[in-house]
């Protein structure tokens, strides 16, 4: 990565913030649900470091070592959701239900945004593919974890190469596959937003596709 600070550094920054901003919608139905999510995200902030919040890249990124810090913030996101979502799920394992419409309703909040982008077209899988992949964290972009299959307008379908969030599940004594539920349905939600024509399925374990709904 280059020694500046560019938009692609920008581009991830805020790929972990969105990744953020479920952790914190979480946390709030947490709260409200008998929880205590709000102790519980003190203690893990202080075990795994806190969120970047609102701070701005410029004003927190160490600029000797973007790659890497750009790096340990993703770990860090990725630990703290898994540990969040796995002390809640001991407590409780039937809130993973509703924690599915949280994390759905958080993508259907960030599927609007971005349908209401000027620039953005939403009208073709393909479309819809990249816009989904400016948001969702998966990894630096030099691990080249996505790779697409097949496409054209009607429908993409794409493979994961690596699963990059197993480690972090596994560091909590969990199970990823509460993670690739819960991600689907954020990915559903951003889905039926961005363009309520689409929809997201998940054909195998790291196999997935947006297809145009036959009417």
């Amino acid at each position: 990565m280059s020694l500046f600070v560019g938009p692609i550094h920008h581009w991830l920054f805020n790929k972990i913030k969105t990744f953020e901003e479920v952790e914190k919608e979480a946390i709030r139905w947490a709260e409200a649900n008998g929880f205590e999510g709000e102790a519980l995200a003190e203690k893990i902030f202080e075990k795994y470091g806190a969120p970047v919040g609102d701070h701005a890249l410029e004003d927190i990124i160490d600029t000797g070592n973007i790659h890497g810090w750009l790096q340990e913030q993703i770990s860090r996101a990725e630990i703290r959701q898994s540990a969040l979502i796995s002390e809640i799920l001991r407590k409780d394992p039937k809130a993973v239900t509703a924690l599915e419409k949280v994390f759905r309703e958080e993508g259907q909040r960030i599927g609007k945004k971005f349908a209401q982008k000027e620039d953005k077209n939403t009208n073709t899988a393909a479309a819809l593919f990249e816009g989904l992949h400016d948001y969702l964290l998966e990894g630096m972009p030099c691990d080249r974890v996505t790779e697409v299959i097949n496409q054209d307008g009607k429908e993409v379908l794409w493979k994961t190469n690596q699963c990059l969030h197993e480690k972090y599940w596994e560091a909590v004594q969990s199970d990823v596959e509460t993670f690739y539920r819960l991600r689907d349905s954020w990915i559903q939600g951003f889905i039926e937003s961005a363009n309520a024509e689409f929809a997201f399925y998940r054909e195998a374990p790291l196999l997935q596709k947006i297809k145009r709904v036959e009417v």
